[in-house]
C-alpha cells in the first residue's frame, strides 16, 4: 500500500481497531475468485487530488455530518464495481451512480475485480 493513491471515508463515528481511534476507513473491492477471496483498494480518478472530496452522481459543496451507522448500513450494500471496474452506488430505482471528482469524465475504479462488493 505505500505510495498508494487510495479512497477513504473520513466523516465515520470514531471506533477503536486494535487498540487504536479510528475515524474512516479505506474503501477496497471484494470478490470470491476461485473459492478464493480477492481484495483490492478501490483508486481515486486520476485527475483527482490528494484531499478531494468524491461524490456519486453531482458534486456538492456542503460539509457532510457524522456517517451514522444505519446510513452505511443502507450504502455500503450498495455499492460495487462494473464490469468496467468503476465503483458505483445503485440508487432505488437501479440507477448506477459513479464515484467521481470534480473532473466529470474521470472515476474512481478498481485494478481488476468487476462485479465486486465495495465494503
Amino acid at each position: 500500500m505505500q505510495n498508494r493513491k487510495v479512497v477513504v471515508v473520513t466523516n465515520m463515528r470514531t471506533r477503536k481497531l486494535r487498540g487504536e481511534k479510528s475515524m474512516g476507513m479505506i474503501l477496497a473491492a471484494e470478490k470470491e475468485m476461485n473459492e478464493q477471496l480477492n481484495v483490492e483498494p478501490v483508486i481515486p480518478p486520476t485527475t483527482s487530488i490528494i484531499g478531494e472530496r468524491l461524490h456519486f452522481g453531482i458534486a456538492d459543496n456542503f460539509e457532510p455530518p457524522k456517517l451514522k451507522d444505519k446510513v452505511w448500513e443502507y450504502i455500503q450494500p450498495r455499492l460495487k464495481t462494473t464490469a468496467d471496474k468503476k465503483v458505483v452506488f445503485v440508487d432505488e430505482e437501479d440507477n448506477e451512480l459513479v464515484l467521481r471528482g470534480s473532473d466529470s469524465s474521470d472515476a474512481a475504479h478498481v485494478q481488476s475485480l468487476d462485479g465486486a462488493k465495495i465494503l
